[in-house]
């Protein structure tokens, strides 16, 4: 008996001072080739809607709600792993000219194996790998490393999967690329907690609290997916440590509620949201 998955790799920060998130989703082909799924891919492709939150406006809102509803009301099928590291870490070590050799050689094959080990323990899993296109990962070979890499210890660990492809795509043009996209964008605002009033011109910035806003929301819709997303911390061994997601989101919502008391949200959802965030009187500007 065998099984196809699809699955997406994506990278999240390259600043050497910010976390870097590479992290990758596997998706069960029946659930992935369903049709409302193709049908989301095709609007995608049609460029009537796209998924980047750094570029996210507040008119977006529903689009983000609608894919997250669809892909985490199979949850159980869903398998999300991630590595967290910061390059600035590596920046004194005398091989620091290397650390980009070492990222890429390491971190992404780690984060797939990591969605793929034990995936079952008595069915074959055929796997077909997606990675955003990055002229970098082409230079590199990154697609054909992971291949190989991955076949390599399936086989050293007995593991039951097989990749069968592994290709360098471009965006909007695979639905389960923008969602592992998403999917890191929301992780990194849980984990920063950036404050929404910058210390250099006491302003709110309109843009975070609305980006702020989605999260809050995501976490409510799917707080389950969340606490279980397979966090892990690369540490200065090259060890990777399990990262309780429980406490990254407890720690955004408080500070969220606080924020939205303090500087009165005025993001307006839209209507049919269940968690309507009413409009409140702004006590100071917004930078826009």
């Amino acid at each position: 008996m065998k099984e196809t998955v699809s699955v997406f790799m994506d990278e999240s920060g390259k600043n050497k001072n910010e976390i870097s998130l590479i992290g990758s989703v596997v998706v069960p082909n029946n659930f992935y080739c369903s049709k409302s799924v193709m049908e989301l891919n095709d609007k995608l492709k049609r460029e009537e809607i796209s998924f980047h939150l750094t570029d996210y406006k507040k008119s977006q809102l529903k689009d983000y709600l609608n894919l997250f509803d669809l892909f985490v009301s199979n949850e159980n099928l869903l398998r999300f792993n991630v590595v967290a590291f910061k390059r600035g870490r590596f920046s004194n070590h005398m091989l620091k000219g290397k650390i980009d050799d070492m990222v890429y050689s390491k971190i992404p094959e780690r984060s797939i194996y990591g969605s793929l080990r034990g995936y079952s323990s008595f069915t074959e899993v055929e796997a077909n790998i997606y990675i955003e296109y990055a002229t970098d990962y082409e230079k590199r070979g990154l697609d054909k490393l992971i291949k190989n890499q991955l076949n390599i210890h399936s086989l050293y660990r007995y593991d039951h999967f097989k990749v069968v492809k592994a290709k360098l795509i471009y965006k909007n043009t695979e639905i389960g690329l923008e969602f592992t996209d998403a999917c890191l964008g929301v992780l990194r605002n849980i984990i920063e907690n950036r404050d929404v009033k910058t210390t250099s011109s006491s302003k709110v910035s309109r843009t975070l609290i609305y980006k702020k806003q989605l999260v809050y929301e995501l976490i409510n819709r799917h707080r389950n997916f969340f606490e279980h997303i397979d966090l892990f911390e690369l540490d200065d061994k090259g060890l990777l440590e399990r990262i309780d997601m429980r406490k990254y989101i407890n720690l955004f919502q408080s500070k969220y509620l606080k924020e939205k008391e303090l500087y009165g949200e005025v993001a307006e959802v839209y209507g049919d949201s269940k968690y309507h965030v009413k409009r409140k009187p702004r006590k100071i500007p917004y930078r826009q």
